[in-house]
């Protein structure tokens, strides 16, 4: 979901949404029903991927004036922003769906690792740290949107679960 408004003594006449990875046609235009300074687009990735939107906003002082001005921006949505961070408070109720995975090493520091996280996930850096435990490991968990499933990343030094 992707929400846009603007200063209060304006309305949105409407939202252009570009983007080759999520539209069939590349583009998406979001009309509001009534004046309004806030306009809301849903976004739904079907796979994995980085998602570049190029968005264009028509803004004006008068729901049916003529003269809007448009304002340009570009949003990367990053590769794995269906995926919620699980909470200890949460987990409990996932914890049946862990009982596969797989483990490797990879010849990465764990620094790299969480830095990969944090633009991929798309979670604070600061949030992470909330995650390690003493033996300098962490225990993450995602819930998946798409299909309710969780993934869970155990990193310890440069080994991976």
């Amino acid at each position: 979901m992707l929400i846009e408004s603007s200063e209060r003594m304006t309305i949105i006449k409407c939202a252009v949404v570009i983007s080759e990875q999520l539209y069939k046609g590349e583009t998406f235009v979001q009309f509001p029903n009534s004046e309004t300074n806030k306009i809301v687009v849903q976004i739904k990735n079907d796979k994995d991927m980085n998602i570049n939107l190029h968005i264009k906003v028509l803004v004006g002082t008068s729901f049916y004036g003529k003269d809007f001005q448009v304002f340009e921006f570009n949003k990367i949505i990053p590769k794995y922003c269906f995926y919620i961070l699980l909470r200890d408070d949460i987990l409990t109720q996932y914890k049946i769906y862990l009982k596969q995975g797989v483990s490797l090493k990879i010849n990465q520091r764990l620094d790299r690792l969480l830095l990969w996280l944090e633009s991929n996930f798309y979670i604070p850096f600061k949030e992470l740290a909330t995650f390690k435990s003493n033996n300098n490991s962490y225990d993450i968990r995602f819930l998946s949107l798409r299909t309710d499933k969780v993934l869970q990343i155990f990193m310890q030094d440069n080994k991976v679960k």
